[in-house]
């Protein structure tokens, strides 16, 4: 009949119908001998029962489903509609744009558009290119100072789009020191260098601003202090009450034989701490525990307390407060009074105590007796040895 599908068998045991386009047909169905599906997918088509068909050009098209069995013919229809692809978008931060060198910075995308190709430019003549989205944020170091412009180019299979920072990262160089020579000591060997009185600025995010060192080749070191929230893993917690874990890495020298390191603690922590800043103490990883270091307080302003420590050399180390135990309450004893045998010094530099005139008295009186009992003790003795001395003579 004009205008209806007409289908014919086919030896498989198959049907095909045709009308306004081709159109193909599978073979045996699941289920009854004869069943069979037909796809329409303009202009192309499947006789699969779960076909998969890729659209190449943006447009809008209608997908026909026709199914048929011995018993009858049935059909659906639905609209797919194809977009051009969006090309990605390309942006970046870092979670730092300014410090000292060497300054590592960490790049992080925030790109959208589903971009599956990144392209770093870092200002200073490297790059950093990956396909890997676990990949897409990356740290550079920048050794020396000066100001880089960053890019990111980021692609799919739309397009690419690249984000330009001019100036975006400012590296300062460290302060040279001016080494002083320490006097050497006889039978200890040489003293080393340190990096002039005031020592060594620390770069980094740490507690500590700079640092006295001695060793040798010290002419160019630089020293960054960078915070942890932690030890590390397998590294036990230091003593007391944490403020922070530092990692004190040092560069351009030959060897280090000691350091005087100083740094600060807010007055606010220690505050709510319930610290002193003579509890504050600095401890360094030896490798296997903490060791305390010989720590003083430098000076206390209204929002900082400053303190030095004296260390060995750098490494992991750790800022922290050790709550010294309360002292007992002790009663006073009564002291007793001085007996006759017994003499009280007046203290140096005060006048010796008043004695009071009856007490000359007292003694002159018994020195008196004394005088007058030796006498007659020794006129009795004289007597005793010399009766004749006491006979009485008419």
């Amino acid at each position: 009949m004009p205008g209806q599908d007409r289908c014919r068998g086919l030896g498989d045991g198959g049907i095909v119908c045709g009308r306004r386009g081709p159109a193909f047909s599978g073979g045996y169905g699941e289920g009854d001998r004869g069943l069979s599906d037909v796809w329409r997918l303009k202009t192309a088509g499947s006789n699969d029962r779960n076909p998969t068909h890729t659209y190449t050009t943006p447009g809008t098209y209608t997908v026909t489903l026709q199914v048929y069995n011995n018993g009858g013919y049935n059909a659906t229809r639905m609209n797919i509609t194809v977009t051009d692809p969006v090309p990605p978008t390309a942006s970046f931060t870092a979670n730092q744009t300014s410090g000292t060198a060497p300054l590592a910075v960490q790049f992080n995308d925030t790109s959208t558009g589903s971009p599956i190709v990144w392209n770093r430019s870092f200002g200073d003549g490297t790059w950093y290119n990956t396909t890997d989205a676990a990949e897409r944020n990356v740290t550079h170091t920048y050794a020396a100072a000066g100001n880089y412009t960053v890019s990111l180019t980021v692609s799919n299979a739309a397009g690419s789009n690249t984000s330009t920072r001019t100036d975006y990262i400012w590296v300062s160089a460290a302060p040279t020191p001016t080494p002083t020579s320490q006097p050497s000591h006889g039978g200890g060997g040489g003293g080393g260098k340190t990096g002039g009185p005031d020592g060594y600025n620390v770069g980094g995010d740490s507690a500590v601003s700079k640092v006295n060192v001695t060793g040798t080749g010290l002419s160019r070191l630089i020293v960054t202090g960078w915070a942890q929230s932690s030890p590390g893993s397998g590294i036990p917690p230091v003593p007391g009450i944490p403020y922070q874990y530092i990692n004190l890495v040092p560069a351009r020298f030959e060897t280090i034989t000691g350091a005087t390191i100083t740094f600060t603690v807010p007055v606010a922590w220690l505050d709510e701490h319930n610290l002193t800043a003579e509890e504050m103490v600095m401890y360094r990883y030896n490798g296997t525990a903490w060791e305390a270091l010989p720590t003083t307080v430098v000076e206390i302003t209204g929002t900082s307390a400053t303190f030095t420590a004296t260390s060995p050399g750098f490494g992991l180390s750790a800022i922290t407060g050790i709550k010294q135990p309360e002292e007992p309450a002790t009663t006073p004893t009564a002291t007793a009074e001085p007996t006759a045998t017994q003499t009280t010094a007046a203290p140096a530099g005060e006048p010796a105590p008043e004695i009071p005139l009856g007490t000359f008295a007292l003694i002159g009186l018994l020195i008196l007796v004394l005088a007058a009992g030796g006498y007659l003790v020794r006129r009795w003795w004289r007597r005793r040895q010399n009766p004749g001395l006491s006979r009485d003579y008419d």
